[in-house]
């Protein structure tokens, strides 16, 4: 039985192989960093990495959701690397990208003035629609 290690490392090789319509490899993120991902322990989500960013997130026929985003070094400019590699996918797979479970009252506020998000309902999630997806 292969290793937890050997099997991250095959899951991102067949990950790898997978071709979209649009090429990755021209998309560059505003500060040109790689986004990395790998299976979280728990089916259905994936965990991400973009620099100093981590996160867990997952997807449904219509929409990426980010569920946590975290960052090692506040003000270095990657999480805008974040959204630009999640906005990027929602416009060669055509879904609307979320923000889920934001307990942060100023993350939230940052969300909808600065990115463009919109609130959805009385929950704590935020929306950005595909049209609105620049």
């Amino acid at each position: 039985m292969p290793s937890v290690k050997e099997q991250i490392k095959r899951s991102l090789e067949k990950s790898n192989k997978i071709k979209s319509s649009t090429k990755e490899e021209d998309f560059k993120s505003t500060n040109n960093l790689q986004l990395e991902v790998a299976k979280h322990f728990m089916e259905g989500f994936m965990n991400y990495r973009v620099g100093t960013c981590t996160g867990i997130y997952c997807w449904d026929e219509k929409s990426y959701m980010i569920l946590a985003v975290g960052n090692d070094k506040e003000g270095n400019g990657n999480l805008q690397d974040v959204f630009d590699w999640f906005e990027n996918s929602c416009k060669r797979d055509k879904k609307h990208l979320m923000v889920l479970e934001v307990w942060n009252k100023r993350f939230m506020k940052h969300l909808i003035e600065k990115r463009g998000f919109m609130p959805c309902g009385d929950t704590e999630h935020v929306i950005k629609f595909l049209e609105d997806i620049k």
